[in-house]
């Protein structure tokens, strides 16, 4: 509740009537009631509290995805630009792949004649082991037709393997998006031959975005993975959207002081792209019976911040052991109790031990 006190300042002026003489005659002291102090009082109380921590950050995806090449081939064709937006699947460049394509086609001529070996080999070696079993036909011969069929397997097995290598050659020659996305940087030209390894281009993940900000030490402290906050940006002042804390970092920048704070935003939105600036709102964990002070009633004294408490119709100076880092008020460790009386405000400076007295 608050209270209005008014502080009276009693001057006492003394006047001396002398005669023409300048011998003093009579002595008289006339109170006067001037200069009025009004302040404001609380009563110091427990509370519940609920800390939200306001700061600046940047959307970034959560994830980079690098394209490389898998083969050595000249880029044909390029389909996008540096800065658009792509989704999952869409077919970003292609690779010559007139020798690709000549190299399925003998892979696959290749595995069909093997096939046909293969067959023929099968079906020698089950004639011989038929006169083998009956007796005409000497075990080096079965041997030697068991030998053939085998050698044609492998030929077989490894024409497959050559096949099924062309075709992935085939394939990687169209580069397709594994992500939504948007391309940050191109890093090839169309007739340019690349390497195996070589990087193509880089692409910032859409499917999942991530807020990045710093926390100041005074406010860190009420920030804790799982905290929820709310997200606005420039373009969509009336939308909010919400977020997660994902990461407190343990250790402040050295420069500033200010601790990373990662946030998850939760759904990601295809409005958000990665680089955009968001005001981001957290709100930390509630703090059951908190005595708490407006930032108002704090004063500067002698380097320290002090509070002025009404105390038998006076104003008493407290040094209170603060926790600051609540918005527009600090959090009471110690020095002050229940009940106490605050002066949060007053219309001019207060000292140490001056009456009050009630208007």
């Amino acid at each position: 509740m608050l209270k209005k006190l008014v502080l009276p300042l009693l001057f006492a002026i003394t006047f001396a009537a002398c005669s023409r003489d300048e011998t003093p005659t009579e002595n008289v002291e006339v109170t006067t009631r001037e200069n009025v102090v009004t302040v404001t009082t609380i009563t110091l109380e427990h509370q519940i509290f609920t800390p939200k921590i306001t700061v600046v950050g940047s959307i970034q995806a959560s994830e980079e995805v690098i394209l490389s090449a898998e083969l050595v081939a000249p880029v044909k064709e390029i389909y996008i630009r540096e800065g658009q937006q792509i989704l999952r699947g869409d077919l970003l460049l292609t690779l010559d792949s007139e020798k690709l394509q000549l190299r399925l086609t003998r892979a696959q001529q290749a595995l069909e004649q093997n096939q046909s070996r293969l067959q023929e080999s099968a079906d020698n070696l089950t004639r011989r082991r038929e006169l083998a079993e009956q007796k005409t036909l000497s075990e080096e011969i079965l041997d030697a037709a068991r030998h053939e069929w085998q050698r044609a397997k492998a030929s077989v097995m490894e024409t497959q393997a050559a096949m099924k290598l062309a075709q992935r050659d085939l394939t990687d020659s169209r580069i397709l998006s594994p992500v939504n996305g948007v391309i940050d940087r191109l890093q090839v030209e169309a007739g340019e031959t690349v390497q195996e390894g070589q990087e193509l281009m880089l692409i910032q993940a859409t499917d999942q975005l991530e807020v990045k900000t710093y926390i100041s030490e005074r406010d860190i402290h009420n920030i804790q993975e799982g905290n929820k906050a709310t997200i606005i940006v420039a373009n969509w002042p009336d939308k909010k959207i919400t977020a997660t804390v994902l990461t407190v970092g343990i250790a402040g920048d050295v420069r500033t002081g200010n601790f990373p704070v990662t946030l998850l935003i939760n759904p990601s939105d295809d409005q958000l792209r990665p680089g955009m600036t968001a005001t981001i709102t957290i709100t930390g964990d509630v703090q059951q019976s908190a005595l708490l002070v407006p930032e108002s009633a704090l004063v500067d004294f002698q380097r320290q911040r002090v509070v002025f408490v009404l105390k038998n119709q006076k104003a008493v100076l407290r040094y209170p052991q603060l926790q600051v880092g609540l918005g527009d008020r600090v959090k009471v460790l110690a020095g002050l109790n229940i009940g106490d009386q605050i002066i949060v405000s007053s219309n001019q400076p207060l000292r140490d031990g001056i009456s009050i007295s009630m208007q």
